[in-house]
Parts: structure tokens; C-alpha cells; sequence
């Protein structure tokens, strides 16, 4: 099982400063796989309802990465992704505007994930 600090350094570290690992992506896969199981359904109604809504964050913030992550192709192991790497900085004003919608989007997704 993944630990609480690896969901926090995905979600509150790499998530936040706009990019994302290989492991961190599956770290937070194998948590919404592990809460949707039927043999770990909870027997309180609220604790129950509280991890419905988590693997629903986590499964919109993993579809979100595959739609607006790039591969960030740098030196060392693993692969990372970031948000729109090369809009950012663009001289292109739509470009720009377009990371900035994406940035705001994800924080919003981080902030579901982790409350």
C-alpha cells in the first residue's frame, strides 16, 4: 500500500509545481485501485462515501495528467511530465492563457484529492 507521504509529495509537491514522475503516477493509481476494490468497502456510510469521492478525484486528476502532461525528456531516472512545458513561457499570448486555464484547473483537482 502506498503511504500518506507519497500521495502528499505527488499532490503537494511534484502536482504543485506543475509537473509529475512516473512512480508519483502510480503511487496515486494504486490508491484509487485499492479503495474501489468491493473487499474494501467500509461499513460506515460516511467513511465509505469519503473514499468513493477520493478514488473520483484521483481518477479525474490521473485523466487530467494524460490529457495536458508532456513527457519533460531531462537528464535522470524515470520519466516526468509537466503541464504544457513549452506554453508557459511562449510568446504566444494564447499559449500562455491556455497553461494558466490548465494551472488553475489543477489546482482545483489537487485541492479535491487532498481534502
Amino acid at each position: 500500500m502506498v503511504s500518506e507521504s507519497l500521495v502528499d509529495d505527488a499532490l503537494n509537491h511534484q502536482y504543485a509545481y506543475r509537473w509529475i514522475n512516473d512512480d508519483a503516477l502510480s503511487n496515486l493509481s494504486e490508491v484509487g485501485r485499492f479503495l474501489a476494490r468491493t473487499e474494501n468497502l467500509f461499513l460506515s456510510g460516511r467513511v465509505q462515501r469519503a473514499a468513493v469521492a477520493l478514488v473520483t478525484a484521483l481518477e479525474t486528476l490521473l485523466d487530467f495528467s494524460g490529457q495536458h502532461f508532456y513527457d519533460l525528456r531531462g537528464p535522470g531516472p524515470g520519466t516526468r511530465y509537466g503541464l504544457y512545458p513549452d506554453f508557459k513561457q511562449s510568446d504566444q499570448e494564447q499559449e500562455r492563457a491556455r497553461y494558466e486555464r490548465a494551472a488553475q484547473e489543477l489546482d482545483l483537482l489537487i485541492k479535491c484529492a487532498w481534502d
